[in-house]
């Protein structure tokens, strides 16, 4: 199947500017694509990015997991500590 058959690809009339324009701006668009998919990988500055603009409550949501992962450490000493001593 040719370009011409399937409906796909430039007239047989098109201008070769118009298709340098064309790909430029193709080129372009794919550039665009790949740096949304670049910050989106970047872990490390979305968190930064998300830290500059936190404020109240988002910025101590970090402290309160650590909080909570102290405070379920501790029971879970505290119990073992209850059981061991029962025996």
């Amino acid at each position: 199947m040719t370009d011409e058959a399937s409906g796909s690809g430039p007239d047989p009339d098109t201008s070769v500017p118009l298709l340098n324009l064309d790909l430029e701006r193709t080129r372009i668009e794919f550039r665009e694509i790949v740096r949304e998919i670049e910050d989106r990988v970047d872990i490390r500055s979305r968190f930064r990015r998300w830290r500059a603009d936190a404020t109240g409550a988002d910025r101590a949501f970090p402290v309160a997991i650590v909080a909570g992962t102290v405070i379920a450490g501790i029971a879970a000493v505290g119990i073992v500590g209850a059981i061991r001593s029962r025996r």
